[in-house]
Protein backbone atom coordinates (compact mmCIF):
# COMPACT_ATOMS: atom_id res chain seq x y z
CA UNK A 1 0.00 0.00 0.00
CA UNK A 2 1.38 3.41 -0.94
CA UNK A 3 1.68 6.34 1.45
CA UNK A 4 -1.32 7.97 -0.26
CA UNK A 5 -3.42 4.85 0.32
CA UNK A 6 -2.41 4.77 3.97
CA UNK A 7 -3.45 8.37 4.43
CA UNK A 8 -6.75 7.66 2.72
CA UNK A 9 -7.64 4.91 5.19
CA UNK A 10 -6.61 6.81 8.29
CA UNK A 11 -9.56 7.94 10.43
CA UNK A 12 -10.40 11.60 9.94
CA UNK A 13 -12.02 13.96 12.44
CA UNK A 14 -14.73 15.01 10.00
CA UNK A 15 -17.02 18.01 10.37
CA UNK A 16 -20.70 17.42 11.10
CA UNK A 17 -21.68 18.13 7.49
CA UNK A 18 -19.07 15.76 6.11
CA UNK A 19 -20.19 13.06 8.53
CA UNK A 20 -23.76 13.37 7.29
CA UNK A 21 -22.76 13.35 3.63
CA UNK A 22 -20.50 10.31 3.99
CA UNK A 23 -23.19 8.26 5.69
CA UNK A 24 -24.65 7.57 2.23
CA UNK A 25 -21.51 6.24 0.54
CA UNK A 26 -18.80 5.77 3.19
CA UNK A 27 -20.52 5.20 6.57
CA UNK A 28 -17.42 3.65 8.12
CA UNK A 29 -15.64 7.02 7.77
CA UNK A 30 -18.49 8.74 9.59
CA UNK A 31 -18.39 6.28 12.46
CA UNK A 32 -14.61 6.31 12.68
CA UNK A 33 -14.96 10.06 13.24
CA UNK A 34 -17.63 9.43 15.89
CA UNK A 35 -15.19 7.08 17.60
CA UNK A 36 -12.63 9.87 17.75
CA UNK A 37 -15.01 12.63 18.89
CA UNK A 38 -18.76 12.95 19.28
CA UNK A 39 -21.29 15.32 20.79
CA UNK A 40 -25.06 15.73 21.06
CA UNK A 41 -25.06 17.36 17.63
CA UNK A 42 -24.17 13.99 16.07
CA UNK A 43 -27.63 12.65 16.84
CA UNK A 44 -29.68 15.81 17.24
CA UNK A 45 -29.00 17.43 13.85
CA UNK A 46 -29.60 14.33 11.67
CA UNK A 47 -32.84 13.48 13.46
CA UNK A 48 -34.09 17.08 13.28
CA UNK A 49 -33.38 17.12 9.52
CA UNK A 50 -35.41 13.95 8.97
CA UNK A 51 -38.24 15.23 11.17
CA UNK A 52 -38.28 18.59 9.39
CA UNK A 53 -38.49 16.95 5.97
CA UNK A 54 -41.20 14.61 7.24
CA UNK A 55 -43.28 17.57 8.44
CA UNK A 56 -42.88 19.39 5.12
CA UNK A 57 -43.89 16.35 3.07
CA UNK A 58 -46.77 15.72 5.47
CA UNK A 59 -48.28 19.04 4.40
CA UNK A 60 -47.90 18.04 0.75
CA UNK A 61 -49.38 14.57 1.14
CA UNK A 62 -52.00 15.35 3.80
CA UNK A 63 -54.98 15.21 1.38
CA UNK A 64 -53.88 11.76 0.19
CA UNK A 65 -53.25 10.54 3.73
CA UNK A 66 -56.63 11.82 4.96
CA UNK A 67 -58.43 10.11 2.09
CA UNK A 68 -56.67 6.83 2.79
CA UNK A 69 -57.50 7.10 6.50
CA UNK A 70 -61.10 7.94 5.63
CA UNK A 71 -61.49 4.74 3.62
CA UNK A 72 -59.93 2.65 6.40
CA UNK A 73 -62.06 4.37 9.04
CA UNK A 74 -65.26 3.80 7.09
CA UNK A 75 -64.50 0.10 7.03
CA UNK A 76 -63.86 -0.04 10.77
CA UNK A 77 -66.95 1.99 11.67
CA UNK A 78 -69.34 0.28 9.27
CA UNK A 79 -71.42 -1.20 12.13
CA UNK A 80 -71.87 2.19 13.80
CA UNK A 81 -75.08 4.25 13.26
CA UNK A 82 -74.75 6.61 10.28
CA UNK A 83 -74.95 9.89 12.20
CA UNK A 84 -72.48 8.75 14.84
CA UNK A 85 -70.14 7.41 12.15
CA UNK A 86 -70.13 10.74 10.32
CA UNK A 87 -69.42 12.68 13.52
CA UNK A 88 -66.55 10.37 14.42
CA UNK A 89 -65.03 10.64 10.96
CA UNK A 90 -65.29 14.44 10.93
CA UNK A 91 -63.60 14.64 14.34
CA UNK A 92 -60.81 12.29 13.24
CA UNK A 93 -60.20 14.29 10.08
CA UNK A 94 -60.04 17.60 11.97
CA UNK A 95 -57.61 16.36 14.61
CA UNK A 96 -55.61 13.93 12.46
CA UNK A 97 -53.35 16.53 10.88
CA UNK A 98 -52.54 18.25 14.16
CA UNK A 99 -51.92 14.93 15.88
CA UNK A 100 -49.50 13.88 13.12
CA UNK A 101 -47.59 17.18 13.34
CA UNK A 102 -47.07 16.58 17.05
CA UNK A 103 -46.49 12.83 16.86
CA UNK A 104 -43.72 12.93 14.26
CA UNK A 105 -41.17 14.88 16.35
CA UNK A 106 -42.21 13.37 19.68
CA UNK A 107 -42.07 9.75 18.57
CA UNK A 108 -39.03 10.47 16.42
CA UNK A 109 -36.96 11.30 19.49
CA UNK A 110 -38.58 8.65 21.69
CA UNK A 111 -37.65 5.95 19.18
CA UNK A 112 -34.14 7.38 18.91
CA UNK A 113 -33.57 7.09 22.67
CA UNK A 114 -35.09 3.59 22.87
CA UNK A 115 -33.23 2.19 19.86
CA UNK A 116 -29.95 3.71 21.06
CA UNK A 117 -30.43 1.85 24.34
CA UNK A 118 -30.98 -1.39 22.48
CA UNK A 119 -27.88 -0.75 20.36
CA UNK A 120 -25.90 -0.12 23.55
CA UNK A 121 -26.90 -3.53 24.90
CA UNK A 122 -25.98 -5.23 21.63
CA UNK A 123 -22.66 -3.41 21.40
CA UNK A 124 -21.60 -4.16 24.97
CA UNK A 125 -22.98 -7.64 25.58
CA UNK A 126 -23.38 -9.03 22.07
CA UNK A 127 -20.29 -7.58 20.42
CA UNK A 128 -18.13 -7.02 23.50
CA UNK A 129 -17.36 -3.38 22.76
CA UNK A 130 -16.66 -0.50 25.12
CA UNK A 131 -19.02 2.14 23.80
CA UNK A 132 -21.12 4.93 25.25
CA UNK A 133 -24.81 5.71 24.99
CA UNK A 134 -23.89 8.95 23.21
CA UNK A 135 -22.09 6.99 20.50
CA UNK A 136 -25.12 4.74 20.03
CA UNK A 137 -27.33 7.82 19.73
CA UNK A 138 -24.97 8.99 16.99
CA UNK A 139 -25.10 5.60 15.24
CA UNK A 140 -28.88 5.64 14.97
CA UNK A 141 -29.03 9.38 14.39
CA UNK A 142 -26.75 9.21 11.37
CA UNK A 143 -28.40 6.00 10.15
CA UNK A 144 -31.78 7.74 10.21
CA UNK A 145 -30.58 10.03 7.41
CA UNK A 146 -31.41 7.16 5.05
CA UNK A 147 -34.98 8.18 5.78
CA UNK A 148 -34.42 11.32 3.71
CA UNK A 149 -33.95 9.21 0.59
CA UNK A 150 -36.98 7.15 1.54
CA UNK A 151 -39.13 10.27 1.86
CA UNK A 152 -37.91 11.63 -1.48
CA UNK A 153 -38.87 8.36 -3.17
CA UNK A 154 -42.16 7.68 -1.39
CA UNK A 155 -43.71 11.14 -1.60
CA UNK A 156 -44.06 11.21 -5.41
CA UNK A 157 -45.38 7.64 -5.30
CA UNK A 158 -48.07 8.63 -2.82
CA UNK A 159 -49.12 11.60 -4.94
CA UNK A 160 -49.07 9.60 -8.18
CA UNK A 161 -51.05 6.66 -6.78
CA UNK A 162 -53.26 8.90 -4.62
CA UNK A 163 -52.83 6.63 -1.60
CA UNK A 164 -50.68 6.63 1.51
CA UNK A 165 -50.26 2.87 1.20
CA UNK A 166 -47.12 2.73 -0.92
CA UNK A 167 -44.31 0.21 -0.56
CA UNK A 168 -40.61 0.33 -1.39
CA UNK A 169 -39.84 -3.32 -0.79
CA UNK A 170 -41.53 -6.69 -1.12
CA UNK A 171 -44.90 -4.98 -0.69
CA UNK A 172 -44.66 -3.82 -4.32
CA UNK A 173 -44.87 -7.46 -5.45
CA UNK A 174 -47.79 -8.51 -3.25
CA UNK A 175 -51.44 -8.43 -4.45
CA UNK A 176 -53.75 -6.12 -2.48
CA UNK A 177 -55.80 -9.04 -1.19
CA UNK A 178 -52.71 -10.75 0.21
CA UNK A 179 -51.78 -7.57 2.10
CA UNK A 180 -54.80 -8.24 4.30
CA UNK A 181 -53.26 -11.50 5.52
CA UNK A 182 -50.60 -11.96 8.20
CA UNK A 183 -48.08 -13.32 5.69
CA UNK A 184 -48.77 -10.43 3.34
CA UNK A 185 -48.19 -7.88 6.10
CA UNK A 186 -44.96 -9.62 7.09
CA UNK A 187 -43.65 -9.52 3.52
CA UNK A 188 -44.77 -5.90 3.12
CA UNK A 189 -42.72 -5.03 6.19
CA UNK A 190 -39.52 -5.91 4.36
CA UNK A 191 -38.60 -2.46 3.11
CA UNK A 192 -35.53 -1.56 1.05
CA UNK A 193 -34.78 1.69 2.88
CA UNK A 194 -35.21 0.17 6.33
CA UNK A 195 -32.78 -2.58 5.30
CA UNK A 196 -30.33 0.08 4.11
CA UNK A 197 -30.65 1.92 7.42
CA UNK A 198 -30.04 -1.29 9.36
CA UNK A 199 -26.95 -2.03 7.26
CA UNK A 200 -25.59 1.45 8.00
CA UNK A 201 -26.26 1.01 11.72
CA UNK A 202 -24.46 -2.35 11.55
CA UNK A 203 -21.42 -0.62 10.13
CA UNK A 204 -21.57 1.85 13.00
CA UNK A 205 -21.73 -0.92 15.60
CA UNK A 206 -18.89 -2.80 13.92
CA UNK A 207 -16.62 0.25 13.69
CA UNK A 208 -17.18 1.41 17.26
CA UNK A 209 -16.88 -2.07 18.81
CA UNK A 210 -14.05 -3.18 16.50
CA UNK A 211 -16.09 -6.21 15.52
CA UNK A 212 -17.34 -7.61 12.21
CA UNK A 213 -20.15 -5.92 10.32
CA UNK A 214 -21.75 -9.27 9.54
CA UNK A 215 -22.05 -10.15 13.24
CA UNK A 216 -23.58 -6.76 14.03
CA UNK A 217 -25.96 -7.16 11.09
CA UNK A 218 -27.19 -10.53 12.38
CA UNK A 219 -28.22 -8.97 15.70
CA UNK A 220 -30.06 -6.10 14.01
CA UNK A 221 -31.73 -8.35 11.42
CA UNK A 222 -33.12 -10.55 14.20
CA UNK A 223 -34.56 -7.50 15.96
CA UNK A 224 -35.98 -6.20 12.69
CA UNK A 225 -37.64 -9.56 12.01
CA UNK A 226 -39.25 -9.51 15.46
CA UNK A 227 -40.47 -5.95 14.86
CA UNK A 228 -41.98 -6.90 11.49
CA UNK A 229 -43.84 -9.82 13.09
CA UNK A 230 -45.19 -7.58 15.86
CA UNK A 231 -46.36 -4.97 13.35
CA UNK A 232 -48.02 -7.65 11.20
CA UNK A 233 -49.83 -9.06 14.23
CA UNK A 234 -50.98 -5.63 15.41
CA UNK A 235 -52.12 -4.82 11.87
CA UNK A 236 -54.29 -7.90 11.94
CA UNK A 237 -55.85 -6.84 15.25
CA UNK A 238 -56.56 -3.43 13.76
CA UNK A 239 -58.38 -4.97 10.84
CA UNK A 240 -60.46 -7.05 13.20
CA UNK A 241 -61.46 -3.98 15.25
Amino acid sequence: MTQLDQEEYQPQDLSLVNRMIRIFFAPSETFEAVGMRHSWLDWFVPVVLVIALSLVTLQITMPVIMETQKEALQERLKDMPEEQRQQTMEMMQKTGGIASMVAIPVFGFILLFIIAGILLLIARYGLGGEVSYGQMLAVWGYSSLIGIIAIIVRTPLMLAKETAMVYTGLGMLIPDEMLKTFLGRVLAGVDLFTFWQICVASVGLAVLTRNSTSKALVFLMILWAIWILIQAALGGLGMMG
